[in-house]
């Protein structure tokens, strides 16, 4: 909250670990509202500047916490990826709930070089707790799907930042 952040997967922290992101892979966060509010911004921390855009989608979304609805996407966010720090994307007011869980989702695909992100780095993929990872991926999106079943993700050893606000 410190940070302004209403939903946040991890405290940005200087020394996260880059993660090369797979192209047409959707990654996935699971995070809780630590206030109920509205958001106007999805975001995340690049790395690596992604080269060379491939033919799909470059954009930020967030879902409702059973992945059954998707309640916002972003604009393109191809340029912003293109270069490193935190970039953000707008949505339309998202209002979110104290204590109530959401997904955020980054999906990026670049022919050159795939984009880097942070996260926080784990020896192993962090555990599934009820058959659900807390942050996952998908693999062959070309776009950003209308839901998606969270007990399907493949986990990650190293889930992105990503936050609303």
């Amino acid at each position: 909250a410190g940070f302004g952040l209403a939903l946040a997967s991890m405290a940005p922290s200087a020394a996260s670990t880059a993660t090369t992101a797979v192209n047409e892979t959707l990654y996935l966060a699971r995070m809780t509202a630590r206030t109920s509010t509205s958001i106007t911004k999805l975001g995340c921390w690049i790395t690596g500047a992604g080269v060379t855009p491939g033919a799909g989608v470059n954009v930020m979304s967030i879902f409702n916490a059973s992945g059954s609805t998707l309640l916002q996407t972003t604009g393109d966010l191809t340029t912003a990826i293109q270069s490193t720090g935190i970039i953000e994307g707008t949505i339309t007011s998202q209002a979110v709930v104290a204590g109530t869980d959401y997904w955020i989702a980054l999906l990026t695909s670049y022919s050159g070089t795939a984009p880097h992100f942070a996260g926080a780095s784990a020896a192993a993929a962090i555990p599934a707790i009820n058959s659900v990872y807390s942050a996952g991926s998908v693999a062959s999106q070309a776009t950003m799907p209308a839901s998606f079943t969270p007990s399907s993700l493949t986990g990650l050893a190293t889930p992105p930042f990503l936050y609303g606000r």
